[in-house]
């Protein structure tokens, strides 16, 4: 073998090569709920630097019975919600989750969300990469 060959065979294996291609999660935040409400939604940005695409494809929390990848899309003059089988990550990009945009569902809430509580949070990406975060629980200013 050469020299050539087993430095790209080096560098492949190394994990600062790889790790510089995980997807990875930044600024996630679940939003606070009024004490009789059984619905909330999670924020974070995504990012993907890895020069093809990836997806979200799941996520998953104990804090509801049902969690849903979901958008906002204009329908007939009305803004609504609608739920995703996956949210798609373009290479070398940011995605972000936020309020009346892409966001993670989560209904059924099986108690009040206050500031100041933490959530667990998992998320599944179509490479089979499964992430498992703290959620912080924030109050959401009007505007």
């Amino acid at each position: 073998m050469t020299t050539r060959f087993l430095t790209f065979i080096l560098v492949l294996l190394s994990p600062f090569t790889y790790a510089s291609n995980v997807v990875s999660v930044s600024g996630a935040y679940a939003k606070e709920t009024p004490p009789t409400s059984t619905t909330s939604a999670i924020f974070l940005t995504i990012n993907n630097p890895a020069a093809e695409g990836r997806a979200l494809v799941s996520a998953k929390t104990p804090a509801a019975e049902v969690t849903e990848l979901h958008t906002h899309a204009m329908q007939d003059g009305v803004m609504k919600m609608r739920k995703l089988d996956k949210i798609e990550l373009p290479g070398k990009t940011d995605t972000e989750l936020k309020p009346h945009s892409l966001h993670i569902m989560l209904f059924g809430i099986k108690e009040p969300l206050k500031e100041g509580m933490v959530i667990p949070l998992t998320l599944t990406f179509d490479t089979g990469r499964v992430l498992n975060l703290s959620v912080p629980v924030k109050k959401m200013m009007m505007h």
